[in-house]
């Protein structure tokens, strides 16, 4: 009897796997799973800091129940929520560069963890089409952030994302945000990177060696001398 009731109990869990999501539809990443923000401390703590005037690009790090890291894609794809005003441009820039990547996300970036809610449990991790995982994702964070794509104001927000590697050329860095085009909202069309901002990397190279220069320099001449 008890090896019937496991059974039984077994066959239970399968087919609640197997049925689709139904209570939060609006999140649904497909049939079978659905993912939604609920943690009032999250909402609270976007708030607090997405009011800050001096943050513009604030990454979220998503995390399961169980504050693990929820999904890590192989093309380490990022998301943040991004003021419209300059956060896209900074969110632009490269990784690999010390002026650019580690100096002024001092002043105008910051990251937050996010919560995210699975139904059923564990589902996210199985969805292998990336572009409907993106789209989903999307979804839920814009549900989260309360974003509204129709706003143009300065002070309005976005959800973006990018993909993070060192090794991608300076003119072709992936990122797109939701906003509207032609009167329809998208979220996963890439932002074309204008020549201003190319140019901006360029410089920022020549600023990061003379930083780098100067560092180096300061160094050796702190060195004391040693007699023998």
């Amino acid at each position: 009897m008890p090896a019937m009731g496991t059974i039984f109990f077994t066959l239970i869990v399968v087919l609640l796997m197997g049925i689709p999501c139904m209570q939060c539809r609006k999140y649904a990443c497909d049939d079978y799973c659905s993912i939604a923000v609920s943690s009032s401390k999250d909402v609270r703590n976007l708030k607090i800091k997405s009011s800050l005037p001096s943050i513009h690009v604030l990454f979220l790090s998503l995390l399961d129940v169980y504050n693990r890291t929820l999904f890590q894609p192989e093309d380490h794809t990022v998301f943040a929520w991004v003021r419209l005003d300059f956060g896209p441009s900074l969110m632009t820039i490269p990784v690999d560069l010390f002026i650019l990547s580690s100096v002024l996300p001092l002043f105008f970036e910051d990251s937050m963890n996010v919560t995210i809610d699975q139904f059923p449990m564990g589902c996210y991790r199985n969805i292998t089409n990336k572009a409907q995982r993106d789209l989903c994702t999307f979804t839920a964070l814009k549900q989260f952030a309360n974003i509204q794509s129709s706003c143009v104001g300065k002070t309005c927000g976005t959800i973006c994302k990018r993909l993070i590697n060192i090794s991608t050329p300076l003119d072709d860095i992936t990122f797109a945000c939701c906003r509207i085009l032609s009167n329809n909202e998208t979220c996963d069309i890439p932002y074309s990177i204008s020549p201003f901002l190319v140019a901006f990397r360029y410089v920022s190279i020549f600023l990061s060696v003379i930083f780098a220069a100067g560092a180096i320099k300061w160094f050796i001449h702190d060195i004391p001398n040693v007699h023998w």
